[in-house]
């Protein structure tokens, strides 16, 4: 314990070196997840007529989800980063030369790691089902304010009221839909 003492000033130096790229990561990562879902929100947009509140709302349940992936992720992405960095600028090197053995320079990575485990595993258990659950709420919410927009000619469509629906022809500038045919369980 008096060696950890010892060791304080560099493992708060190391730790507060890894905190910065972690967050750049976990922004990153999440940046690139949302760019891939991007298509599917502009749909809600343009077809369904969505608010931009609903559209945020998307969005942050979207960000819920993806997190206990994104943050293990962003702490290798940081490890490597600021390991890295340390190695390079001889940084390792000289705490070494003080004296400071790998107890020292791996403690800041275990305890971001332990951290990181520990939010993973609260956002993955109870955080993320409730934010995909409020989700699918609000997306089934949009589909049933146009349902009309979601029938296309020739496609059975299911999804709203708990319906299956055929429309032989369908006219979206008119609203109109022509041979219908509508299956209720």
């Amino acid at each position: 314990m008096l060696d950890l003492w010892r060791g304080r000033k560099a493992i708060s130096y190391i730790f507060f070196e890894l905190l910065p790229t972690y967050f750049m990561g976990v922004f990153v990562f999440v940046f690139v997840i949302l760019m891939f879902q991007s298509f599917r929100l502009m749909e809600y947009v343009i077809v369904h007529g969505a608010k931009t509140e609903a559209i945020f709302s998307i969005l942050g349940f979207l960000i819920i989800s993806f997190l206990p992936i994104v943050l293990p992720v962003s702490l290798l992405f940081s490890v490597l980063l600021t390991y890295g960095r340390l190695s390079a600028d001889s940084e390792v090197v000289a705490l070494q030369s003080l004296g400071l053995n790998l107890k020292h320079l791996l403690l800041p990575a275990l305890l971001l790691g332990g951290m990181t485990f520990l939010f993973s595993v609260e956002i993955g258990f109870h955080l993320a089902p409730w934010g995909n659950r409020k989700m699918e709420v609000l997306i089934h919410r949009l589909g049933e304010s146009k349902p009309g927009v979601t029938i296309r000619e020739g496609v059975f469509s299911e999804g709203f009221f708990n319906l299956v629906v055929y429309a032989n022809k369908v006219d979206s500038k008119k609203g109109k839909l022509k041979k219908i045919f509508i299956y209720d369980e």
